[in-house]
């Protein structure tokens, strides 16, 4: 089970990584794309998939050879040397990152907001180091395939779990709901511009609200 896990984690999180680093590359070399604001946003919950991304694919490949060899459950080392491991720096800080960015962004999409959220979710990875500290002073060996089960207190696991779930699907929801109204808005600005008014919302705006949905559901 684990083995197929990892396989699949594999190919998934470099296709993840490699695409939002594409998009990433694409805004910051393009002058005008970093100039609108909607793409800064776009650039937050791209950062977030990146980071999820490049470690499924990196823990992925640290665990497999683990899982393949016969001796490995023989294979011990520390909390802390666990932690340090860059998928495991990265997953501390992306377990929250991503599904709080979509939803941060689908209610009040401000810059101060990213800040906001990346800041909490700093919080929750330095949080997530109580454990694996108090382990290490207790002289607990952990296998060297490094899981979370047994590193990462259960509670707080389980929380951030639950959490990211819910929150995906809250800003899945939201963005549905945006697209509704959207949908409704565009059939009443196409009567208003027939009587010249000006319409209250711009194309980026539109565009926008749809590629934060469409990456939503990728969550």
């Amino acid at each position: 089970m684990n083995i197929w896990k990892q396989l699949i984690s594999a190919p998934l999180g470099g296709a993840s990584w490699i695409l939002n680093a594409i998009l990433l590359a694409a805004i910051l070399c393009n002058r005008r794309l970093r100039a609108k604001r909607e793409y800064w946003l776009m650039m937050a919950l791209s950062c977030a998939d990146f980071s999820e991304g490049i470690a499924s694919f990196i823990g992925a490949v640290y665990r497999l050879p683990f899982y393949y060899s016969d001796t490995a459950c023989y294979a011990y080392t520390t909390p802390l040397q666990c932690m340090v491991l860059p998928h495991n720096i990265i997953w501390r800080w992306s377990d929250t990152a991503t599904a709080f960015m979509l939803v941060a962004t689908a209610l009040d999409p401000k810059e101060v907001v990213i800040v906001f959220v990346y800041g909490i979710s700093v919080l929750c990875m330095l949080y997530a180091w109580i454990m694996p500290i108090q382990l290490q002073i207790a002289g607990v060996k952990l296998q060297a395939v490094c899981g979370t089960g047994g590193l990462i207190d259960k509670v707080y696991t389980q929380v951030i779990k639950y959490a990211t779930g819910a929150m995906s699907a809250l800003s899945v929801l939201i963005h549905l709901f945006v697209a509704y109204k959207v949908r409704i808005y565009m059939k009443r600005m196409a009567a208003m511009t027939n009587f010249g008014e000006k319409p209250k919302i711009s194309k980026r705006e539109l565009k926008f609200t749809i590629t934060s949905l469409i990456k939503g559901w990728e969550i």
